[in-house]
């Protein structure tokens, strides 16, 4: 026999056999798990993963209410320097005043701190009044 059609059939078999008519009938199945990527297991014998619901994100912050608490207006004897004393409930203070209603007749009032007793001015400074900033 011809060396040179030994050699060119020997190379029309072997390029025959690398292209295939279809490369997507012959692609490998994807593997189900670990196990079987590794291949230790068909898949069959063992139990399948289970497909759960991720869970809950976790919040970073905490939730923000949609409306400010209610400040519940407390109630006080307010004493000024000279000694006059008034029942009130508190509403509100800045820096240097405080807004009340005078419970006698229901009127509202901002009266200046500086005005108050010593007792007054301090109980303020570290109650629960709103704090509102100065106009």
């Amino acid at each position: 026999m011809n060396p040179r059609l030994t050699v060119l059939a020997v190379a029309t078999f072997f390029l025959v056999g690398c292209f295939k008519a279809d490369p997507a009938a012959d692609k490998p199945l994807p593997k189900r798990n670990t196990a079987e990527a590794l291949g230790f297991s068909t898949g069959e014998d063992y139990a399948q993963p289970v497909d759960r619901p991720a869970p809950a994100p976790v919040p970073t912050t905490p939730p923000v209410p949609d409306k400010p608490v209610p400040y519940t207006p407390i109630a006080r004897t307010l004493t000024n320097k000279d000694g006059r004393k008034v029942e009130v409930l508190l509403l509100s203070r800045t820096a240097t005043s405080v807004t009340f209603l005078r419970q006698a007749d229901q009127v509202e009032f901002t009266f200046a701190l500086d005005k108050l007793s010593a007792a007054d001015r301090e109980y303020l400074s570290t109650s629960e009044v709103p704090l509102k900033p100065a106009p």
